[in-house]
């Protein structure tokens, strides 16, 4: 979409610990395998791992009842942005998630 330049793909985002490195766990096979060559990935949120060393997230419960969990995407922006990236595009979901 015109004018929706993210500073970070998703794989910059995984490497630097997004999440606290605890997101994409049960569904890598999705995305592309070399974006996850760096990423600082764990099965368990450490804040140790986000690159800012702080606690940055919030359970998925707390996104489901904000109503952020919008579409197709269950697991909120982030899963929408990678498969935004990837290409793919729903027009009415796009731009509510850009807004954000």
């Amino acid at each position: 979409m015109p004018g929706f330049e993210p500073k970070f793909t998703p794989k910059e985002m995984l490497a630097m610990g997004v999440f606290e490195g605890r997101y994409c766990n049960d569904c890598k096979d999705e995305f592309p395998a070399d974006w996850f060559t760096e990423a600082r990935v764990s099965d368990r949120p450490n804040p140790e791992l986000n690159y800012f060393g702080v606690k940055s997230r919030k359970p998925l419960s707390y996104w489901q009842e904000k109503g952020w969990i919008i579409g197709p995407d269950p697991r909120g922006w982030f899963k929408w942005y990678s498969r935004y990236y990837l290409g793919r595009r729903i027009p009415d979901i796009d731009a509510k998630q850009i807004k954000r």
